[in-house]
Order: structure tokens, then sequence, then C-alpha cells
């Protein structure tokens, strides 16, 4: 651990920190920043707008609000009754999970390196705790085995989309190409 501000913070919790930072100052300055470059990024500019207008686009976005509106219904209250069956989809649904071949053996990793109690108070705490989302990144991360950076601020993103980003390869590889990060 080291000292963070105030607060003592392991690197994990750091780049959670600059990613929250991040995704706090994107919806306001990304366009701003972008149009003083737009010659240096004018290619990917086009053919995100492109992508935007085709139905991929509008498939993709329905799958995310969808994702959002599951994880998004998953209050402290219901977390705390959930079943394994019901814990494997809350996982399997996450992208981070995607890679998994056997997306089963995911599921039961984690059950058995974890209590399913220990899980679902973790989770509702994670979700839905009053200590600042950094915080209970970092307890999560710490107390529960099986779940990395990638699925921990999915599951985040989707229930507090305002508060930070998913930080995974793809994130970090991105935000280092747009100069808003230097990893």
């Amino acid at each position: 651990m080291e000292e963070y501000g105030n607060q003592k913070t392991s690197p994990v919790s750091r780049r959670c920190l600059s990613c929250q930072r991040v995704a706090r100052s994107w919806r306001g300055s990304v366009l701003a920043y972008l149009s003083g470059r737009s010659t240096e990024y004018g290619e990917h500019i086009r053919m995100f707008n492109k992508y935007a207008k085709t139905e991929d686009f509008k498939r993709d976005m329905k799958d995310r609000e969808e994702r959002s509106k599951f994880y998004q219904s998953l209050s402290k209250e219901r977390l705390q009754s959930i079943t394994e069956f019901e814990l494997g989809e809350i996982i399997l649904r996450l992208w981070a999970s995607q890679l998994w071949g056997n997306k089963e053996y995911l599921v039961q990793k984690l059950l058995a390196d974890n209590t399913l109690d220990t899980i679902k108070e973790k989770l509702s705490d994670l979700l839905w705790g009053e200590d600042p989302i950094e915080r209970r990144y970092e307890g999560f991360l710490r107390r529960v085995k099986g779940l990395g950076p990638a699925s921990i601020t999915e599951l985040l993103s989707h229930v507090h989309p305002t508060e930070g980003g998913i930080w995974n390869d793809k994130a970090r590889k991105a935000l280092t190409f747009w100069d808003v990060i230097d990893v």
C-alpha cells in the first residue's frame, strides 16, 4: 500500500481512481479535446461516425442498455437472497467473462474459492456500500478471489455509469492511444 492523497491505496486502486477521473471528465471534454486533434484522429472519428449509423451500433447500444438495467436491478436486498444459479447469471453476463471457453468453470471456481455468503456480502457492499467507490473496489478485490479489475469495474460501471469506467486491456489501450492517460 502507498499513500495517495491522504489515503493508503494499492497500485490497482490508483488505476481505479485514475479511471474514475477520466470517466467524470470524459463526457464534457472529449469533443473539445479531440477537436484540437482532428487531423490526428480524424480517420478514427469518421470510422466511429460511420459505425454509429449501422444496425450493429443500434444492437450494441440495446445490449448495453439491457445489461445496465439487469445490473442496476441488483438491489442490496436482492443480492442478499441470490442463489448460486443467480450468481452464475450475474457473472456470466459480464463482458469480462466472455473470453472464458468454459464459463461454468469460472462460476464453480469462484464458489470454490469463496463462500456464497461472502460473495453476496461483498458484492452488495461493492455496488451499494457507503464508502467511496475506490475503497469498495479495493475491498472487493482483496476479499473475493476469482474476479479481477475488468469484472469488478464492469459491475460498477453498469450500476454507477457516471462514477467510473471499465478498466480492462481495451480501455487501457484506447485511453493511451487517445493520449488521455499515460499507463
